[in-house]
């Protein structure tokens, strides 16, 4: 199983850093100077995106960093477990996170237990 998260990590930050290099790059760099080139500008773009097939690579990118990324969430989430029954390391619990709240029924009642009482 750390197989497939450790592949799953290298995926998601791989294709994610490509994918979004790739397009700041595109927007501030490769879009303004197609623009100032005119006519020049519009033939480079067309063979950059169909012949060099830039859109095809972007859209796989984007899908593995999404989906290596979902599929850690399932993971790490034990397939969506919302109920809040493992909590994750360094978390505090519901009642110590909101300030003034009232403990949970088990914490009040080990709160009142005395000290020589048995569990």
């Amino acid at each position: 199983m750390i197989y497939w998260m450790v592949i799953l990590r290298l995926l998601h930050i791989v294709s994610g850093a490509f994918w979004v290099g790739t397009v700041v790059t595109a927007v501030f760099f490769i879009e303004p100077t197609a623009q100032a080139l005119d006519r020049e500008g519009e033939r480079f773009l067309a063979h950059l995106v169909i012949r060099r097939r830039l859109a095809l690579v972007l859209v796989i990118a984007a899908t593995t960093a999404i989906g290596a990324g979902a599929i850690l969430y399932w993971i790490d989430s034990d397939g969506l477990d919302l109920s809040g029954s493992r909590p994750t390391q360094g978390s505090p619990s519901p009642p110590a996170a909101l300030p003034g709240s009232s403990p949970s029924p088990s914490q009040a009642s080990s709160s009142q237990r005395s000290i020589g009482s048995p569990l």
